[in-house]
């Protein structure tokens, strides 16, 4: 894919940097109670199997999407770092080869949708990232702030900007603030996206993409 200007390439990096930053405290939370001498919960045995583990790699595209590639600009320097930093701590917490990269929407400039991807020769787990939810009108609410859907074979977190009353209209065009979803190909791999400007569809199609890809 051609290089994005300077200013719409910045502005990518710089949201990539964010959803990295927090992702970093999820990893904490997992790696912190075995730093501090708390009794951790055992990864399962399949998944830290080193003879069944299965190399992962991402494609440099595609439909709709396209990897970022290493750059020699001071942002590009400090994603790749990062994200050579989270693949080291999930393969010292699960044991088994993780790839994490960057994908930017292929549609041009005014194609917002970037997505950060994690791959790794694991099983998928329960998928909860926001916790389990009740029904939201039993507390006063037309839709969740959080809201856990299943489209096709993925199953996908929806984060938006703030819950909707009971009574207030429900506005299904403006997007969600930001969709982490998963899948797993059938050598087990599972991949996740950590996605923002897209829907659960597009999170999807990318992981249904990924998937494939991985499979073939």
């Amino acid at each position: 894919m051609p290089p994005a200007p300077t200013a719409a390439r910045s502005r990518l990096l710089g949201i990539a940097l964010g959803v990295l930053g927090l992702a970093a405290l999820v990893v904490l939370a997992v790696v912190l109670p075995r730093l501090d001498g708390a009794e951790a919960s055992p990864v399962p045995a399949e998944a830290m199997s080193s003879e069944d583990a299965v190399e992962v790699s991402l494609p440099a595209s595609v439909p709709g999407f396209a990897l970022v590639e290493a750059g020699d600009d001071a942002a590009a320097e400090q994603l790749t770092e990062r994200l050579d930093s989270a693949e080291q701590l999930l393969e010292q917490t699960y044991e088994v080869p993780v790839t994490v990269g960057l994908y930017n929407g292929s549609g041009g400039e005014q194609d917002q949708r970037t997505a950060v991807v994690t791959a790794a020769s694991a099983p998928a787990g329960l998928f909860l990232p926001s916790g389990p939810a009740p029904a939201p009108d039993l507390v006063g609410l037309a839709r969740n702030q959080a809201e856990l859907v299943r489209v096709g074979d993925t199953i996908c977190n929806v984060v938006y900007g703030a819950p909707v009353a009971q009574g207030e209209q429900v506005d299904d065009s403006v997007p969600p603030s930001g969709v982490q979803c998963q899948q797993t190909a059938d050598d087990g791999v599972t991949f996740q996206v950590d996605g923002t400007a897209m829907s659960a569809s597009e999170a999807s199609g990318l992981l249904d993409a990924l998937t494939a890809a991985q499979d073939q």
